[in-house]
């Protein structure tokens, strides 16, 4: 009769080489990555925010993500002791948040050369 401790270990090898393989699948398929952080837990430390912010198009950096976090108003986050925290529904707004249309751009670009048109335009020299 098998005992439970006899096979343990065996069960523990197989669950590493399992692990190993979905590690493996993962890598060499970046789509079902994009699947697994999704499907992942709400929160998300550092780089696990890059990684779903990469996966939903939002190029960001570690650095970026330091300074826009220090800003007032930047980047929504929590902490938990001295780390970072993410939680995934508030980085999603975040970014919609910050997608601008070309015309307001334009409007935007407009109004602050006339802006400091006005204000060399009141300089004496």
């Amino acid at each position: 009769m098998n005992n439970l401790n006899d096979s343990l270990p065996q069960k523990l090898e197989a669950m590493q080489k399992d692990l190993h393989l979905i590690k493996k699948f993962l890598e060499e398929n970046p789509n079902q990555r994009k699947i697994a952080l999704e499907m992942s837990s709400t929160y998300l430390n550092l780089e696990q925010a890059i990684e779903f912010l990469k996966a939903k198009g939002f190029i960001i950096s570690k650095s970026r993500i330091y300074k826009m976090s220090a800003k007032q108003n930047g980047l929504p986050f929590k902490r938990f002791g001295a780390r970072l925290v993410f939680v995934k529904s508030d980085l999603l707004e975040w970014c919609e948040a910050g997608i601008t249309s070309p015309e307001k751009n334009k409007k935007d670009a407009v109004r602050t050369i006339i802006n400091n048109f006005k204000i060399s335009d009141n300089a004496k020299y």
